[in-house]
C-alpha cells in the first residue's frame, strides 16, 4: 500500500509541477527558471507546514504521509532540475542568473519553511 501511496502521489506532485513550470514561464518569460525557483519554494512551505501539522496536532497516518510528502510533494519539487537550470545559466555566460537562482531558491526555501512551521502552529 505504501508503494502504492507514493506512486500516486508522485504521479500529482509530477503533473503539478510542470503545470507550474508551464504557467510561470507564460506569465515571466522563459529567460529565468521561475517555474523551478516557484515549485521549491512552494514545496519547503509544504513539506514543512504539512509535517508539522502532522507531527505536532493531527494524526496522520503513514501511509498518507508517504502519499503526500514523499510522493506528492517529492513529485513538485526538483532540486535536479535547479541544479541543471542553474549550471546551464552559468555555462551560457549568464552567471549573475545562475548565483541570483542559487541564493533565490536557498534563501526563499528557507524562508518558506519557517514561514510554512509559523502558519502550521498558528492553526
Amino acid at each position: 500500500m505504501e508503494w502504492l501511496a507514493i506512486f500516486i502521489g508522485g504521479g500529482i506532485g509530477s503533473v503539478a509541477r510542470y503545470a507550474t513550470g508551464l504557467g510561470c514561464a507564460s506569465m515571466c518569460g522563459k529567460s529565468f527558471p521561475y517555474g523551478t525557483l516557484a515549485v521549491n519554494t512552494a514545496g519547503s512551505f509544504l513539506i514543512l507546514f504539512f509535517m508539522t501539522l502532522a507531527l505536532e496536532r493531527l494524526t496522520i497516518t503513514p501511509t498518507m504521509r508517504l502519499l503526500i510528502v514523499t510522493g506528492f510533494l517529492g513529485g513538485f519539487t526538483t532540486f535536479s532540475s535547479f541544479t541543471f537550470e542553474t549550471l546551464t545559466l552559468a555555462m551560457a555566460g549568464e552567471g549573475g542568473k545562475a548565483l541570483l537562482n542559487l541564493l533565490a531558491t536557498v534563501v526563499l526555501g528557507f524562508a518558506a519553511g519557517v514561514v510554512g512551521i509559523a502558519v502550521a502552529r498558528m492553526l
